[in-house]
């Protein structure tokens, strides 16, 4: 449409007296467009309104799914940390069960080294009783001789008199003997 025509259209609808036929001459005049310009809005509305519910039905689709895979991952998410805690668990189990093993493992070695270090404290006490005994019997021996010695001397100087030199003599053989006997 030109100006043109607009022009002289609006100048016809401004015409006193044109009531009817001015309706009659925009019939004419774009009647044919006009009914074309509305089939094709309509068309348009039309297709416009398929496709909005084509892709309201599509999100919704997408959205379904979408919701599936979101519930599927958060199951998956779910087991995998039920899982983990399990394992978790049972490793602490295990954990504890090992320490505790080897708590009595060591208290039973501690006993038994404590048994063991009592008994040889008790067998060396034994044996330095045994030879403690030994040398007392060997120093009551080594005295009961000496003092035999000594009283023989005492005996041999009192029925023999012997002079100085021999009673110095035999005092150092004796202190000979004691010193060997240490």
């Amino acid at each position: 449409m030109n100006s043109k025509e607009n022009f002289s259209a609006s100048k016809v609808a401004e015409l006193p007296g044109n009531d009817g036929g001015m309706e009659k001459v925009r019939e004419l005049l774009f009647g044919q467009q006009l009914r074309e310009f509305t089939h094709r809005i309509e068309c348009l509305g039309q297709e416009l309104s398929e496709k909005v519910e084509m892709l309201r039905s599509d999100s919704s689709a997408e959205l379904s799914e979408l919701a599936l895979k979101a519930t599927k991952v958060q199951s998956e998410i779910q087991a995998a940390l039920e899982s983990e805690v399990t394992e978790r668990s049972a490793l602490a189990d295990s954990t504890t069960s090992a320490l505790d093993n080897l708590a009595g493992e060591l208290g039973r070695r501690i006993e038994g080294l404590e048994a063991s270090f009592t008994e040889q404290i008790n067998e060396l006490g034994s044996a330095l009783g045994r030879r403690i005994e030994d040398l007392e019997t060997e120093l009551d021996v080594q005295l009961a001789k000496l003092s035999k010695a000594v009283d023989s001397e005492v005996e041999k100087l009192e029925q023999g008199k012997l002079d100085r030199t021999a009673l110095a003599s035999m005092f150092s053989k004796m202190s000979e003997q004691l010193n060997e006997n240490r």
